[in-house]
């Protein structure tokens, strides 16, 4: 149970570092992106160990308002892009219309 866990939280956290890695290439127009996966990497690992420098500060900092960032992250969030979208489903189909 522990090994999956590490293999999953392993993997987790390399598809947010190509994500990241992918979003500012993107962002400043780069062809590229291989040359930002080393800054990246440095960057990440630097600021976890500053945002949770030990276990002791993670169980007293971010257990008790676990629920409601999960509740936020992936129901309300989500939800509101769900509106969003349809909203602009809805007025792009009233402008063809006219």
């Amino acid at each position: 149970m522990a090994s999956a866990w590490l293999i999953s939280t392993y993997f987790k956290a390399m598809v947010y570092l190509y994500a990241f890695t992918i979003g500012i290439a993107e962002l400043f127009k780069l062809k590229r992106y291989e040359f930002l996966v080393l800054p990246s990497s440095m960057l990440v690992f630097g600021l976890a160990n500053l945002v949770a420098p030990g276990v002791t500060f993670i169980i007293i900092t971010v257990v008790p308002y676990w629920v409601d960032w999960d509740t936020t992250i992936s129901i309300l969030l989500p939800g509101i892009l769900l509106l969003v979208h349809g909203f602009k489903a809805r007025v792009h189909k009233i402008k063809l219309r006219s």
